[in-house]
């Protein structure tokens, strides 16, 4: 059950929430310093530690908030919108790393949720189970919380910013005359051929991970089995008390 919910999610939705969740845990019980996680431009430029984009402000103080919006929105929108393309979706993240929007952070989820809410515009949501607000205004509602709590609002506006600016360039942009159809934020056909020549490893990877939970869900199911044989003799040899001490 638990297997075939992971198995479910998306990769790079899988990845980043899978990441967050094992960094917090590793810094909360101090196996990992926190400072070897922050975002450090110099550190990537000079010293190539390029995964700081991706791991930096997991420690943030609405880390289980985030990690759900994270979630639920990076998933409809890597399965849903980018049709399970995640090469295109790994594309999309990266160019908002050169915005400055790292993974969640509060301008980083703005930017998937706009993104996700333009692109299914006709869906209904309901906030909190109860509130129904069109997909359009799902990202004004949040930003309209942040205003009543005295929170800031910059980081989420900037976040719905490079969200609209990656919608205007992939989706509007090219439907215009001037664009000649071209699409200027299409992925570059090197890093499908990258990703594809990695492919095989990760394969591998894959293969040797379910083989050890297939191994393991075997073992489990034969000893629920042995104890559930114990259990019945038992039962029998007791004519119809619980075999537990009575």
């Amino acid at each position: 059950m638990l297997q075939q919910i992971i198995t479910d999610i998306p990769p790079l939705t899988r990845i980043m929430c899978f990441l967050s969740i094992i960094l917090t845990l590793l810094t909360y019980i101090d196996l990992v310093n926190s400072y070897n996680l922050y975002f450090n431009f110099k550190l990537i430029t000079q010293n190539y530690q390029h995964l700081s984009f991706y791991y930096c402000k997991f420690f943030y103080y609405k880390l289980i908030q985030n990690q759900i919006k994270s979630y639920r929105f990076s998933r409809r929108l890597e399965e849903y919108s980018f049709r399970g393309n995640t090469i295109d979706y790994f594309y999309f993240v990266s160019f908002a790393s050169i915005f400055g929007l790292y993974n969640l952070s509060d301008s980083f989820l703005n930017m998937i949720l706009y993104l996700w809410s333009r692109k299914n515009s006709n869906i209904m949501v309901h906030i909190f189970g109860i509130i129904p607000i069109q997909a359009p205004y799902i990202t004004w509602f949040f930003v309209f919380l942040q205003i009543i709590f005295q929170d800031t609002i910059i980081t989420d506006l900037i976040g719905i910013l490079v969200g609209h600016i990656y919608y205007y360039l992939t989706e509007i942009y090219p439907k215009l005359p001037l664009s000649k159809d071209v699409n200027i934020l299409q992925t570059p056909q090197y890093l499908y051929l990258k990703l594809k020549k990695k492919k095989k490893k990760f394969l591998k990877i894959y293969l040797i991970s379910t083989r050890i939970c297939n191994l393991l869900h075997l073992r489990i199911n034969q000893n629920q089995e042995l104890i559930e044989e114990e259990i019945q003799g038992d039962e029998n040899n007791q004519d119809g008390f619980f075999a537990f001490g009575f």
